[in-house]
């Protein structure tokens, strides 16, 4: 569930901007309600890029500031994964090496 994971990652976020992602998803919800006749979960790739990726050049600041803090989560979720670290930043987790049998 969409909301579900971004609102455990809402928890360590201020007061303002949980209040903008729980706003902003009901926005969001409402808003493929109305043009698909279903939950924004239940929408296939294509209607849900659509319609996420039309609130960046929305009117509305809540939309505008919904789409901006998504992408940041996103970008800072990813960058800090395990998979971003050991394939793309060559990232160890013990820099440097043990070797036993060099003598000191």
């Amino acid at each position: 569930n969409v909301s579900n994971s971004l609102f455990n990652s809402a928890s360590l976020m201020r007061e303002n901007a949980q209040n903008t992602l729980s706003e902003g998803i009901n926005k969001l919800a409402a808003a493929a309600s109305k043009k698909y006749n279903k939950a924004f979960e239940d929408l296939s790739l294509e209607p849900s890029t659509s319609l996420f990726t039309g609130f960046e050049s929305s009117s509305e600041a809540l939309e505008k500031a919904l789409f901006r803090l998504t992408k940041n989560l996103t970008v800072w979720s990813y960058t800090r994964s395990e998979y971003y670290l050991t394939n793309f930043r060559d990232y160890q987790m013990a820099p440097g090496y043990f070797y036993g049998c060099v003598p000191v």
